[in-house]
């Protein structure tokens, strides 16, 4: 294995995976039992925008903030999506009278889509897909190595852009211009686990990751069963 472009190969893990967590599609599920709570009765926001205490309470034995993603980010979601909207310093909730018929994996591929189309997740979901055709299926693949993969393989495909770099110019990838490392990383064990797109674990006490059935679907274009 090398991190760099002609003649690299993606790593895959062939010892024992341990711990594997997956997701599958609690998030969306999560998301539709917070709007049906606050359709029920609106959440009452502070002066601060935080939940009162009592509201709080209520939403956190559908979510609490110690489990990922926390209430807060669901809340945000759910936001997001136009599933709940403010309304004279509360959460209310919008007309979902559409998502209602809808199948979970299609209510799914709505959350899906809303997170990926952030502005942060486009560098990081480009150099993804740059490597979903080697990748394959029920196949777990160290994360570090995996990122230096693509890392390596996105720097000798795209394009030089000129940066600024203090008080000059120089030219880097694309993919380096904004720690895409991290970023990368952050899309896959959080936004894309979080999605139930990737199951993570660890093997001989590294991280690794695989492309679930969900994410099959989500990221490949693989018919919903």
């Amino acid at each position: 294995y090398s991190s760099g472009g002609a003649g690299a190969r993606l790593k895959t893990v062939r010892s024992h995976v341990d711990g594997v967590e997956r997701r599958e599609l609690g998030v969306s599920d999560t998301l539709c039992r917070l709007v049906a709570l606050i359709s029920a009765r609106p959440a009452r926001l502070r002066s601060d925008w935080e939940l009162f205490r009592e509201d709080r309470r209520r939403l956190e034995d559908v979510c609490g903030d110690e489990e990922e993603p926390s209430l807060n980010t669901c809340l945000w979601i759910a936001s997001g999506l136009g599933w709940l909207n403010t309304v004279d310093s509360a959460l209310v909730a919008a007309d979902i009278s559409p998502i209602i018929g809808m199948s979970r994996i299609a209510r799914h591929r709505l959350v899906h889509d809303w997170l990926m189309a952030r502005p942060d997740e486009a560098a990081p979901r480009k150099m993804l897909e740059s490597v979903l055709e080697e990748m394959r299926p029920d196949t777990w693949y160290p994360l570090t190595e995996f990122i230096a993969y693509a890392m390596g393989k996105n720097k000798s495909q795209a394009r030089p852009v000129l940066k600024a770099a203090g008080a000059h110019y120089e030219y880097m990838g694309p993919s380096m211009s904004g720690r895409g490392e991290n970023r990368l990383a952050r899309m896959l064990e959080e936004s894309l686990f979080w999605l139930g797109a990737v199951e993570r674990g660890t093997a001989e006490g590294d991280t690794c990751f695989r492309i679930s059935p969900i994410g099959q679907v989500l990221l490949c274009g693989a018919p919903d069963a």
